[in-house]
């Protein structure tokens, strides 16, 4: 334990940051300035606050940091928070959040997404663009994991390598996305492998029929079919989706609302 609390990451000794940069953003928790040396920023649609200063303003008890191997441990009451510098999630309570953009280091600091880390402790975000500056709450109820099994995990991971394997990561995700929406829809079984091979109104996916749906998954679809069972949504409420080509005469085109396009497929609600 001596050698662990010897590589703890002590950011408050870190140099400041002097005058705001162009995507600089204010970061409160509750009442008090979180980052006090105004690291965090403004990437795409995410704002990055510095891991340790933000979770210890949540209510962590400790925050440690190897900075040899890049990995952030973060402990709390209820809580365990695990990241890696460079990983596109983090993993809280065993649970995986995914961060679209990665787990970056900047200005001395891990950094990730204030969504990751008050979704990791159950706080709340309010973000006032005006003024550049995101509230976070208190510290809620710490996540916990999700409801998933080891066969919805077998399956959606060989659905998603069969459907996918020429997308992004991103579209892995998506295409995982529509079977779990299935699952929770009344149109639709009610278990990943049930509308993997569901054929009430043909065969659903074309994987089914050339067999591809057997092979063994690639690292990738398994760990954004994980993301998918775990939270991670960049489909929304889509229920269909077919490939850029196939969209131009599909019965989803004609039938159902585009929700939006990811690499070469279109997602339809």
């Amino acid at each position: 334990m001596q050698k662990l609390m010897g590589i703890v990451l002590c950011l408050a000794l870190a140099s400041p940051v002097y005058g705001a940069a162009p995507d600089s953003v204010e970061v409160w928790v509750g009442e008090m300035r979180a980052d006090r040396f105004g690291a965090s920023f403004l990437f795409g649609s995410e704002i990055y606050v510095p891991a340790s200063e933000i979770s210890l303003a949540l209510g962590a008890e400790c925050v440690v940091f190897n900075e040899y191997t890049g990995n952030m441990e973060v402990y709390a009451d209820s809580l365990r928070v695990s990241a890696k510098v460079g990983e596109r999630y983090i993993t809280a309570n065993g649970r995986l959040v995914y961060c679209p953009s990665g787990v970056i280091f900047r200005c001395n600091r891990v950094m990730m997404p204030a969504s990751s880390i008050a979704k990791a402790f159950g706080a709340g975000l309010r973000y006032d663009d005006e003024a550049r500056k995101l509230t976070i709450s208190a510290a809620g109820e710490p996540i916990q994991p999700a409801d998933w099994t080891e066969d919805d995990l077998y399956w959606l991971s060989r659905i998603v390598n069969a459907e996918a394997r020429g997308e992004s990561f991103e579209g892995k995700i998506a295409v995982a996305n529509v079977v779990l929406n299935r699952v929770k829809s009344d149109e639709f079984p009610d278990s990943v492998k049930k509308v993997v091979f569901d054929t009430r109104f043909g065969v659903q996916f074309t994987p089914i029929s050339d067999g591809s749906v057997y092979l063994t998954p690639s690292e990738e679809s398994c760990l954004a079919a994980r993301l998918a069972l775990d939270g991670a949504d960049v489909a929304g409420d889509s229920l269909y989706f077919a490939s850029e080509e196939a969209s131009k005469c599909c019965w989803a085109e004609r039938n159902r609302t585009r929700f939006r396009k990811v690499d070469h497929q279109v997602f339809y609600l």
